[in-house]
């Protein structure tokens, strides 16, 4: 009997990890597993992962910081089919509106962290351009890992708010074969297949495809997707693999700005009735022919010692080719109204394309030395020591042309061209950048209650192309007390950094023209916790108090301010903060129900601000809501007539958020309500999903606006009311 809790249990932790398969190779030798009869889609909440934010597995409840796992059991419950619907259940994680390259972005724990997403620890994004940013697909994905807090000390530069890091399904040495069917509302169809197994003794394969084609509530909006992902693992040894993938995502969708706000900057703009979360802000004919080819090579070898050692090398290659047909509103006159008394909204047509290739080197080497004492206490080490090196280029075009008109009350479009939109000229742009790091890492128990987390980094970070050249060091201390084995207190500190391209006094010239850029802004985060294990273990509670800071935030020097604009320099004197509280539950409630949930609350200020933006000081960033949390539960049931029913509910919510710095027009607060019901029985599933119950409809600010007449041509809209039945089927 084929099923998947069984390789879970049993297959799954001989296949993919060499020390455990090695272990259990040898202990097969002299013993015979009893097959156990067990129902088909198991699901299990908790994942008890730590290589994302320690570069090595480790006890959670040993470990100084805040991290969770959203693996692929509450994707396939949630009928997830984008990043944003993952991260939803995670507390503190903040939606923002699209990208202009239609990447999906967030914040965590009140900053941007867009710029911190990983695939299986490789950056796929570059802080000075989007191009390079993977389009997003979940059928390769294994689980999201979330580490908040500064990541400098394993992944070098970046935004203070934490990292996402995409886990790719990897090939596996006992059969598995699984497919899927799905439709819904909105012409929304979807297939997906996953095949793992055995090819002999020594290789192991995986290939998962998939293909989506879906319309959209917004008008004119529609996506054509396809994935192709084939894996190989070749066991030179019980202790040694090396694992390789290849993954190709083309895309072809409509680039869509999203909403827009009523009103004009003197009386202030609001989400009027006339608008609506259907009405398009783009050219049809135009924007929809935006394409996307992503492919992505990785080589990952691994050998484990004896002693409970390893060495780690893993390599990947990316490259994203975008072209972008774009069009977006505007805000015209001296009151930057952008709908007019008669609806009219005025729309300019652009052109965006590029390249973005990326290759990242990661090696580990992670020792455990167990002896001595301290204080009469044994003393136990799990020592990392890990080199790294990225290259991220990438080379863009830009091009404005055609302004149409749409009419908010007729829904028309006048002004197209009869022979098309138009643009040019073209300009050029792009980035060069590249980063290197060293990183000495040790976690230290001491006895059976406490454990020392202590490490630095140091990183070269240059961008050729922006003049950008900085050295580092970031380092991480945390401290833990185990009061019991499912109760632990734990304090923190982390730094990072940022660069910047921002310029500073050129003495040659007497002004900024020329300068050279300034130090990168300098991120700090203290955090205290507490993790606590209840239920035997089966439900994970982890809640934090945090100081989190950006400081050394470059502005425009005072002393340049009566300069001409081009003439002026900066310096380093900004600073944004947020003091919060988060807490997470994840786990069993028992062997029917299983549970995720979160809540934050986030005091996020600029507590120093450019000279020209001296108003704002105090003020809120935008889109970043008070409080925000997730509660999402399922039942099923386990014997009796009626084994293999699951129902399932969660609600989403959070509180209003500005749409800018400027703190006047604010999104109203919202609360979304979905549920879930599906049959299983010998391998087969068949899953109602409905989202959005009520029909809440809300908006979401772009990040790092500080304009309401900005914000308000750049909105992010809710998706109504939908329902998808699946149909899938594990063999």
């Amino acid at each position: 009997m084929k099923k998947r809790a069984l390789v879970v249990a049993i297959g799954a932790a001989v296949g993919c990890h060499p020390a455990a398969w090695s272990q259990s190779t040898q202990q097969n030798q002299t013993t015979t597993l009893q097959e156990v009869q067990v129902t088909g889609f198991e699901r299990v909440y908790k994942e008890p992962t730590t290589n994302t934010a320690l570069g090595f597995e480790a006890d959670p409840m040993s470990t100084p910081l805040t991290t969770i796992s959203i693996p692929i059991d509450i994707l396939e419950d949630q009928q997830v089919n984008n990043v944003e619907d993952a991260l939803r259940n995670v507390a503190g994680v903040t939606k923002f509106k699209q990208g202009n390259g239609g990447e999906e972005k967030f914040s965590i724990r009140g900053f941007d962290a867009s710029q911190s997403l990983y695939k299986d620890g490789a950056r796929i994004n570059n802080v000075f351009n989007a191009t390079n940013i993977a389009t997003t697909e979940t059928a390769n994905i294994e689980r999201y890992d979330i580490l908040k807090g500064p990541a400098a000390i394993l992944y070098g530069q970046g935004e203070p708010g934490g990292v996402i890091n995409y886990v790719t399904k990897k090939p596996k040495f006992t059969e598995y074969r699984a497919a899927e069917v799905i439709a819904g509302s909105d012409d929304y169809y979807r297939v997906e297949a996953d095949f793992t197994g055995p090819l002999s003794d020594t290789f192991a394969y995986r290939l998962i495809v998939s293909s989506e084609d879906s319309g959209s509530h917004r008008d004119f909006t529609v996506r054509d997707r396809q994935l192709v992902a084939p894996s190989l693992t070749w066991k030179l040894s019980p202790q040694t693999l090396v694992t390789a993938q290849y993954e190709y995502i083309t895309d072809t969708y409509t680039q869509d700005r999203g909403q827009v706000l009523d009103g004009n900057n003197a009386t202030g703009y609001s989400y009027s009735g006339r608008l609506n979360g259907t009405q398009f802000y783009g050219i049809p004919g135009w924007n929809e022919n935006t394409e996307s080819d992503y492919n992505r090579f990785a080589l990952l070898a691994e050998h484990f010692f004896d002693n409970g050692s390893s060495v780690t090398a893993n390599y990947s290659r990316t490259r994203v080719d975008k072209t972008l047909f774009d069009s977006s509103p505007r805000a015209l006159g001296p009151n930057m109204q952008v709908v007019a008394d008669n609806g009219d909204v005025a729309i300019r047509a652009s052109q965006q394309g590029g390249q973005g290739e990326s290759d990242s080197m990661v090696l580990k080497y992670q020792w455990q030395l167990d002896g001595g004492t301290l204080f009469g206490q044994t003393i136990g080490h799990k020592f990392l020591l890990q080199g790294d090196y990225e290259r991220i280029v990438n080379n863009t075009i830009s091009a404005s042309g055609t302004q149409i008109t749409y009419n908010v009350n007729t829904g028309q479009y006048s002004g197209i061209p009869p022979g098309g939109v138009v643009v040019g000229p073209f300009t050029q742009g792009g980035s060069s950048a590249r980063q290197q790091g060293l990183v000495i890492q040790d976690l230290i128990s001491i006895g059976e209650k406490w454990n020392l987390l202590a490490g630095l980094r140091s990183t070269q970070f240059e961008d050729r192309q922006a003049n950008v050249d900085s050295d580092d060091v970031s380092p991480r201390f945390g401290l833990v007390y185990k009061a019991t084995n499912t109760l632990s207190y734990y304090g923190s500190w982390a730094k990072g950094f940022t660069p910047t391209t921002a310029t500073g006094f050129n003495p040659a010239t007497g002004n900024g023209i020329g300068g050279a850029p300034l130090d990168p802004e300098r991120t700090e985060q203290y955090e205290l916790g507490i993790k606590k294990q209840l239920l035997n273990k089966q439900l994970d509670i982890t809640a934090a108090i945090f100081d989190l800071r950006k400081t050394d935030v470059a502005v425009t020097d005072p002393a340049s301010s009566g300069l001409p604009a081009g003439e002026q320099w900066s310096t380093n004197l900004g600073e944004t903060q947020t003091l919060g509280f988060d807490i997470q539950a994840i786990g069993k409630v028992n062997d029917s129900f299983r549970v995720v949930a979160g809540y934050a609350y986030l005091d996020n200020q600029l507590v120093a601000v450019d000279p020209s933006l001296a108003g704002q000081e105090g003020n809120a960033l935008p889109g970043i809501p008070e409080h925000s949390g997730s509660l999402f539960g399922v039942y099923e049931v386990q014997r009796g007539q009626y084994k293999g029913l699951g129902l399932g509910l969660g609600v989403f919510a959070q509180t209003g958020s500005f749409v800018s710095t400027e703190n006047r027009a604010k999104y109203d607060g919202w609360a979304q309500l979905d549920a879930l019901a599906y049959y299983k029985a010998d391998g087969w599933k068949v899953q109602l999903n409905l989202k959005n119950i009520t029909d809440e409809e809300y908006n979401f600010a772009q990040a790092g606006t500080t304009t309401d007449s900005f914000g308000a041509v750049r909105v992010g809209t809710s998706t109504p009311r939908t329902v998808n039945v699946s149909l899938s089927v594990e063999f």
